[in-house]
């Protein structure tokens, strides 16, 4: 689908009607955004939402049967995996409790009655604070495998076959 990392390689070519449902499903966000107007509310997007979710199930559709047939094949990738052979740090427990309680605050900010203004401004500073918070969790887990507390491993991951 448009924007995604390639999954996929074909050896015969991208079938026509993939090449297809990639450029309609570009098309439908396109037209969203042109034509859709955010204070309408959730009834203007819905015909959006049900036509990109008929197009990605068509296109999962699609692409199994490609891969049943071998005209496409699955390319498998690789995720970096850091494990803690003495247990996970306190720092990393902490940023984790952290997450978790910026998002349960979020979520009060959003659905306790607080007044709007309130309820706006702690949103948006949850948000700076949850990007604060994936900063400091990369830096202090780089820092761990650097200083050898935690071990750094490429995995290959094949994606599921199709039967």
């Amino acid at each position: 689908m448009v924007g995604g990392r390639k999954t996929h390689e074909f050896p015969n070519g991208r079938p026509l009607p993939l090449t297809l449902l990639t450029l309609s499903y570009a098309a439908v966000v396109l037209l969203t955004i042109a034509f859709v107007h955010p204070s309408g509310g959730f009834r203007q997007f819905l015909p959006s939402v049900t036509a990109l979710v008929a197009i990605a199930l068509a296109h999962r559709k699609l692409m199994v049967y490609y891969e049943r047939i071998g005209k496409a094949v699955p390319v498998p990738c690789s995720v970096v995996v850091v494990k803690y052979p003495n247990g996970l740090p306190v720092t990393i427990i902490a940023l984790r409790v952290a997450f978790f309680g910026v998002v349960g605050m979020m979520l009060f900010f959003g659905l306790a009655p607080v007044a709007d203004k309130t309820a706006r401004v702690g949103i948006i500073y949850s948000i700076f604070v949850l990007i604060a918070i994936a900063v400091a969790y990369i830096a202090v887990e780089r820092r761990y495998v650097r200083i050898g507390r935690a071990d750094e491993a490429k995995v290959v991951v094949y994606p599921k076959q199709t039967p």
